[in-house]
Formats: structure tokens, C-alpha cells, sequence
């Protein structure tokens, strides 16, 4: 597998800039990025990626660099308010839960830096075999799922399978996280 040679990055409080209200996987995403809690204010990341742009395409190996700097959002209240945020999560979501937000946010910053053409639209609803509809396009989506711990292959070959039961699609991406180790695989499956 080739290996990329440069190291994107993605700022997670850029996600309060997109058209969606994504703003809520911040925390979820810093939360289990972060490893400790002084590191929560201010962060960074490193993520190996495989990352496949087409159906059959060689895959990449990369890595995207994850950062946040919440000290510097402004106004000062917006950070005020991610700090409690983040004080509440595990008390708030369950474990499950926590991971699959952070999945989510993770795969905002994965598209906008690897696949910057494809734009994260719209909501699939319940029974889509997908989590977000790409491009402004019903026969385009993307699939996201978290893993806590442990190696991602099994959950992806459930999540392409998921996705590919959607006949309608034209494109389509599996995007899993995993936090521990810090991995993620976005690829191309249709």
C-alpha cells in the first residue's frame, strides 16, 4: 500500500462552519481523541487512515492530524460552554453512543481533508443503510461507525454490507474510527 506523503489536518472547530449543525460531535470527537483531560482545551491527534478515493483503487496509507485549540473559539461563552460539555459527556451518553458521535465528527474532517470534492449534505433517515446523503444527491452517501478498541475490520465489512444493500446508490463511502488505537478507514465501496 502507498504511503502519502504529506499529513492533512483538520481543525474540529471548523465543524461549527458547516452547513449542518455538526457542531455537537466536537466534544464527543475531542473526548475520545484526547488523552488525558488537560488535553481537552487544547489538542492534537494523529490518526493513521487507509483511505481508498475509488471502487478499486489502490488504497493509501496516510495520516490526517486532528486538532483542536477550544481556548481560542470565540465568543469565550462557546468555549465556556464545550468545557461543561465535555465535563458531562460520560454522565450524558453511553459508552456506545459517545463513540459513534466522535465517529462522526472524525468523518466530517476526514471527507473535507481526503475527499474534499464530496460534501457531507444531508441526513439519511432511519432505514437508509447510511448515515449522511454526499453532494446534495440521493444515490450518493457515506456509513460512519465508531470502534472503541480493536482492529476495524470486522465492523467494516458489516457497514459495507449494510450500505450495499441500498440498490439506489451510485457512490457510496464506509468511514470507521477507532480510537484505540487512533485508525480510521474511508473507502470508496461503490
Amino acid at each position: 500500500m502507498p504511503f502519502a506523503s504529506n499529513e492533512p489536518e483538520y481543525d474540529l472547530a471548523s465543524l461549527f462552519d458547516h452547513e449542518l449543525a455538526v457542531n455537537r460531535y466536537i466534544t464527543p470527537a475531542v473526548f475520545r481523541l484526547a488523552r488525558t483531560r488537560k488535553d481537552w482545551a487544547n489538542g492534537r491527534r494523529s490518526l493513521a487512515v487507509r483511505f481508498v478515493p475509488a471502487v478499486e483503487a489502490t488504497p493509501v496509507q496516510t495520516s490526517v492530524n486532528l486538532t483542536w485549540n477550544l481556548r481560542g473559539i470565540e465568543p469565550e461563552s462557546r468555549y465556556n460552554d464545550l468545557r461543561g460539555e465535555l465535563r458531562k459527556l460520560s454522565k450524558t451518553l453511553n459508552d456506545t453512543q459517545l463513540t459513534e458521535n466522535a465517529a462522526l465528527g472524525v468523518a466530517f474532517a476526514l471527507v473535507a481533508v481526503l475527499s474534499p470534492d464530496d460534501e457531507i449534505t444531508e441526513v439519511v433517515q432511519v432505514g437508509g443503510r447510511g448515515d449522511y446523503y454526499l453532494n446534495r444527491r440521493r444515490d450518493e452517501m457515506i456509513e460512519v461507525s465508531g470502534v472503541g478498541k480493536g482492529d476495524l475490520t470486522e465492523r467494516f465489512a458489516g457497514k459495507t454490507k449494510q450500505v450495499l444493500a441500498n440498490a439506489a446508490l451510485t457512490r457510496a463511502f464506509v468511514c470507521i474510527i477507532g480510537f484505540d488505537p487512533a485508525a480510521a478507514r474511508l473507502e470508496r465501496v461503490r
